[in-house]
């Protein structure tokens, strides 16, 4: 089984945890109370440094509680398995109304996913696809 090597830097910081064994993400904590006031964009120190296995990576996503309940917007989220700094989320309030975090709450979640190997292979032409260069809205409303 792969591990996720994970080293606290804040004494106040949780280690990532899975609500059920299912689940495809782990939730991140803040270790610290932290306010967003409307239109501001922060950084939030999550207290860890972690190490991936090669070929792997942690993508951050907003918790649904909060995308769905707030206007808060994370605005960065890929963690390369090289990277050995401390795990910083950047959240935008594009709300009218403040955000906090209290201490020890769940900020985010993470998927560790595995990237495959590309080349890079200019061409002259690409495939004929049924979908082609039809994008947004192409399929219906939404």
């Amino acid at each position: 089984m792969n591990k996720m090597l994970v080293r606290k830097i804040n004494d106040k910081a949780k280690l990532p945890t899975k609500g059920h064994s299912s689940d495809a993400a782990f939730d991140f904590y803040t270790p610290s109370y932290r306010l967003i006031e409307p239109g501001e964009t922060v950084e939030i120190r999550l207290g860890l440094q972690i190490a991936l296995p090669e070929g792997y990576a942690l993508i951050f996503k907003e918790k649904s509680g909060i995308a769905s309940r707030s206007n808060l917007r994370l605005k960065a989220g890929v963690i390369d398995c090289s990277y050995r700094g401390e795990l910083i989320v950047v959240y935008s309030n594009e709300g009218s109304r403040e955000f906090y975090f209290d201490e020890g709450e769940k900020a985010v979640q993470g998927i560790v996913i595995e990237i495959p190997e590309f080349e890079v292979q200019e061409v002259a032409d690409l495939d004929y696809t049924d979908r082609n260069s039809n994008g947004f809205g192409s399929t219906g409303r939404f």
